[in-house]
């Protein structure tokens, strides 16, 4: 009976102790679970975090990124306005023909590319075809050498001593027909070049400093557009340049014109050309007749009138028993080269018989 008892308590205990067994196996295997979850808990919180952090970054990036292309391509517009400017500014002047008296003679000088010394300029001035004035030095007279063209255009030295030789103190080139000068100067003891002054001057007005014979040409030569004449014979809208009736008689006098009038013109081999010039806005065949008893002394002669208030030229040519007169548009500075007078397209032609006067126009 004792034995028996004692079975029974044995598996009472040993049923215990697997129920024990189990119940620690179960929590063990429970709490990998729970780190697993904790685990997805974090990495899903991770991600919403990087997730968020990438939807806060990405318009950020953007707006950087739009407002550099913005920045660039408004840098770009501010160039192209800018090269705009310019280019409107560049092609607001055009420089008309200059000179060869200022190209060939003041520029070289004004430039020291030749001698600052009397003689050697009074040598110089002997080669060319120029009228020449030229004034010794003396002790009480300073030396003097005037190149002058048939236009009124002359280039101007003046001499002072330095070590008892005579050297250029001053140099200018004057332009008649803008009554205006440019100067190069230099009153040192020494006459070193690092006191040479360029200037222009508008005769009546204050002279100005400039730096180079460069700005002293675009002074004298270049113009704005608006204030060039219009060469171009489509857009010429003058009424002179229309086809204005022609006929008539050439019957009045050409003393009553400001006429400037010159024996020869540049570039002529002939010799035979004549050149003159009015600025009155006239009909330039009433007066040609007159003009030709004035101023014609062979009829081998060819006579180039130039009239500036209507932009023409006339040429005059003598045939037989009558006098043969060509109109054309005029060129900015044609009138000092021979080879591009009268150059233009006609825009008529007539004849003036010298025994009646009477116009007659060719067609």
């Amino acid at each position: 009976m004792k034995k028996k008892s004692l079975l029974v308590l044995l598996v009472a205990i040993t049923t215990l102790s697997l129920m024990a067994c189990n119940s620690k196996n179960e929590s063990r295997t429970e709490e990998p679970k729970q780190e697993t979850e904790s685990t997805e808990l974090v990495s899903t919180e991770t991600t919403k975090k990087e997730t968020v952090e990438l939807e806060e970054e990405t318009p950020i990036t953007e707006t950087f990124a739009s407002q550099e292309i913005t920045s660039i391509a408004t840098e770009e517009t501010i160039e192209s306005e800018s090269e705009t400017v310019l280019s409107l500014e560049e092609n607001k002047y055009q420089t008309i023909e200059t000179t060869d008296l200022f190209e060939q003679i003041y520029v070289p000088y004004a430039n020291r590319e030749k001698s600052f010394i009397f003689e050697g300029v009074k040598s110089f001035a002997s080669t060319l075809e120029y009228k020449i004035e030229i004034t010794e030095p003396t002790e009480e007279d300073l030396g003097e050498i005037k190149i002058i063209d048939t236009n009124g255009d002359y280039v101007y030295f003046a001499f002072s001593p330095i070590d008892d030789v005579q050297i250029i103190m001053t140099v200018s080139y004057y332009h008649a027909e803008t009554d205006s000068e440019v100067s190069l100067s230099n009153y040192s003891s020494d006459g070193s070049p690092r006191y040479d002054t360029f200037t222009t001057h508008i005769l009546g007005e204050s002279e100005i400093e400039v730096s180079n014979t460069d700005e002293q040409r675009d002074f004298l030569f270049k113009k704005e557009l608006s204030e060039l004449p219009n060469d171009s014979p489509t857009e010429l809208t003058s009424e002179y340049q229309t086809d204005e009736e022609i006929g008539g008689i050439s019957d009045k006098d050409i003393s009553d014109l400001n006429l400037k009038f010159y024996e020869s013109v540049q570039n002529d081999t002939t010799g035979n050309w004549r050149l003159a010039e009015i600025s009155e806005d006239v009909n330039i065949q009433d007066y040609i007749y007159s003009y030709y008893k004035k101023y014609f002394k062979e009829d081998s002669e060819f006579h180039v009138i130039v009239n500036h208030s209507r932009k023409i030229t006339a040429s005059i040519n003598p045939v037989h028993d009558a006098l043969y007169v060509v109109e054309h548009n005029y060129i900015e500075g044609e009138k000092y080269d021979a080879k591009k007078l009268c150059s233009k397209p006609v825009v008529r032609e007539y004849y003036i018989y010298t025994d009646t006067r009477d116009i007659k126009k060719i067609e």
